[in-house]
């Protein structure tokens, strides 16, 4: 899929919210953070700076059959400067437009006969300033039914205390519908682990989990589910996320495949992986969480991240990079 296939949004949590702007940009390589409260800049953040793959420790092996490509798309939160004394969070949403998913896109334009997949490599970096501070750290995932405003524009900003709940919330490193995230970051209490001195962030392992929020509520009453396997910085795992309607309620699969070697997308080719189910999650109709297939705004996949840092006079801490490369959107008539 290409650049103008998707439509963009920045987001932001905090009640300085030009800041915020700034942050959400300058991490995601516009030039000098962008200017002020520009929606339209902070929207132009969420398209993410391009990378040469080969830069990165644990590539993607481009061999036998140069099947993946050699660049990617890094959300760079690391770059921010340090100028100030508190917590700074940024993020945004990268959803398939409508005119690109297909016929059967999005989820009103089809039935719950039609089952939908998103796949992409993802990775999570770890900054060299790392820190030891908690709740610190950054998610990046994949989406299905999401929310967002319907807009015309390619590059659009969510601003703190603008519906930024009912879409894509950096602090608490969430977006709405239902997801599954590679995730360093405390998610809304979901991934949450146990511990002194950081219960999540720089000293956690990346987690790959599942997670589903009743409808426009992204920080009550949410459920989640671990993956099976282990996680690490600083490694790319090729990721797909599959949702269906089976008797009335939708189920959510997540299968991982191998970055090199057999059944990988470098040898096989991309389409012809190797995918091993390691996370399910069914959704009942009936629960607060269930996103009927009608929904009038409950109906994007795509992309999402988030990520804090916190820059104090006593303890610093980076922002983790994260990383997305080969996003692909599927749809099948299942009937």
């Amino acid at each position: 899929m290409a650049l103008l296939d998707f439509n963009y949004y920045g987001a932001s949590s905090n009640d300085n919210t030009a800041q915020m702007y700034w942050y959400v940009n300058y991490g995601q390589g516009i030039a000098n953070g962008g200017t002020g409260n520009n929606v339209d800049t902070a929207g132009r953040g969420a398209v993410g700076a391009e990378v040469d793959a080969s830069s990165l420790s644990n590539p993607i092996p481009t061999s036998p059959n140069d099947n993946v490509g050699t660049k990617a798309r890094g959300y760079m939160f690391s770059q921010a400067p340090r100028n100030n004394d508190h917590k700074k969070s940024g993020g945004g949403m990268v959803i398939v437009n409508t005119g690109s998913g297909g016929a059967n896109y999005p989820t009103n334009n089809a039935d719950s006969t039609y089952g939908y997949s998103a796949r992409a490599f993802l990775r999570l970096e770890q900054p060299t300033g790392a820190g030891n501070l908690e709740n610190i750290g950054t998610n990046i995932g994949l989406m299905h039914k999401a929310s967002i405003a319907d807009t015309d524009e390619v590059y659009n900003g969510i601003a703190s205390g603008d519906g930024a709940n009912e879409h894509c919330d950096p602090m608490s490193g969430i977006c709405s519908g239902y997801k599954v995230i590679l995730s360093l970051q405390s998610t809304t209490g979901h991934d949450t682990q146990s511990g002194t001195p950081n219960p999540v962030g720089t000293n956690s392992a990346p987690r790959l989990i599942i997670v589903t929020n009743p409808v426009n509520d992204l920080d009550n009453g949410g459920t989640s589910e671990a993956c099976t396997g282990t996680y690490a910085h600083n490694t790319w795992y090729h990721v797909r996320f599959d949702m269906y309607h089976s008797g009335g309620n939708d189920v959510l699969k997540v299968y991982t495949a191998p970055i090199s070697g057999p059944g990988s997308a470098a040898t096989e080719g991309i389409g012809s992986e190797t995918w091993t189910e390691v996370g399910s999650m069914t959704v009942p109709g009936a629960s607060d969480r269930f996103i009927a297939w009608n929904h009038t705004t409950h109906r994007h996949s795509g992309w999402f991240y988030t990520g804090v840092t916190n820059h104090s006079r006593t303890a610093s801490s980076d922002g983790w990079d994260a990383y997305i490369e080969r996003y692909q959107f599927l749809t099948k008539d299942l009937s």
